[in-house]
């Protein structure tokens, strides 16, 4: 949803997407770019036929990063509101301060479900099957 909204407001005519972002001092519309890109990469991988494992792993991997920004802009003292959902907010109906906590909590979300999930299935000896995939003779309890 978020790779979206960020391609929906690149095209628009903002002055903030003409400003230099506040971590890379960038113009706010090419970072925009940049983490659209990247978020639609990761959903390439989560709608491919990628391990499980992969898959929980490129999750983890951009919730670290969203994290870090997040972390980064607070110890910078930047207080205003991430540009990332463009006005998108507005279309739902929330404020933009809402709407910021929303996806802090989800970042949140995120990090501490791929993590668990990695720990939990890291340490199978067995494949963990895909839905709709046939489970395999000798894990049925059938013998083999």
């Amino acid at each position: 949803m978020t790779c979206l909204a960020k391609l929906v407001s690149v095209f628009g005519s903002a002055e903030v997407l003409k400003l230099p972002e506040a971590l890379f001092g960038w113009p706010t519309r090419w970072v925009m770019v940049l983490a659209a890109l990247t978020e639609a990469v990761v959903v390439g991988i989560l709608l491919s036929k990628a391990e499980p494992l992969t898959k929980l792993g490129t999750i983890l991997w951009l919730s670290v990063n969203f994290a870090t920004y997040r972390v980064c802009l607070w110890t910078m003292g930047v207080s205003a509101t991430c540009p990332c959902m463009g006005k998108a907010y507005g279309l739902i109906g929330i404020s933009s301060a809402t709407m910021d906590r929303v996806m802090g909590w989800i970042v949140l979300v995120l990090l501490a479900g791929s993590a668990y999930f990695i720990y939990r299935f890291s340490g199978r000896r067995t494949p963990v099957v895909a839905y709709g995939e046939p489970i395999p003779a000798t894990s049925a309890g059938g013998s083999a």
